[in-house]
């Protein structure tokens, strides 16, 4: 008799252990954290005089996780022909929703003398002016995340050296 509830046990107890064995390793690669992307997608000059000039970036920050993310603070230098010309900081919280994708808005202060000494090393044939974005995110519950974006800037003809 023993062995006969036994048998009946082990019949229905087995395909309940494998679900839930598969439930929990399913669950499991869904908490599996993964960089968030982050990337330049542009750069616009924003005004600015003789002393300074203001530039707006945006980064296009991807969150590939099944779980929201909260980005709580970016800091970056702007490089020009390898010199750093600009820095920043944004302290206000980002939420980026799971498997979503958003921008965040940046300014900086170029010193603007500073910016045209380097103009003539770094200025491509085409009248833009090369640049590096590199900083840090600082990702809530996973800790800071680096990016290092190249991108360029179209530069007005006044500006140029001919």
């Amino acid at each position: 008799m023993l062995h006969a509830v036994s048998g009946r046990f082990k019949r229905w107890f087995q395909p309940i252990l494998c679900a839930v064995l598969v439930i929990t390793m399913a669950g499991c690669a869904s908490l599996r954290w993964q960089k968030p992307k982050i990337a330049l997608e542009s750069a616009r000059v924003a005004g600015g005089n003789l002393q300074d000039t203001r530039v707006q970036l945006t980064l296009r920050i991807t969150n590939p996780n099944a779980r929201e993310i909260i980005v709580d603070s970016v800091r970056f230098d702007v490089l020009v022909a390898g010199e750093k010309v600009g820095s920043g900081q944004r302290v206000e919280p980002v939420t980026i929703a799971a498997q979503a994708e958003t921008r965040v808005e940046l300014d900086t202060r170029f010193r603007t003398l500073e910016l045209l000494q380097f103009m003539r090393q770094a200025m491509q044939a085409d009248g833009t002016l090369a640049y590096t974005v590199v900083g840090e995110a600082e990702v809530r519950d996973f800790g800071r995340q680096s990016f290092n974006q190249p991108g360029s800037l179209a530069v007005p003809r006044l500006l140029q050296s001919k």
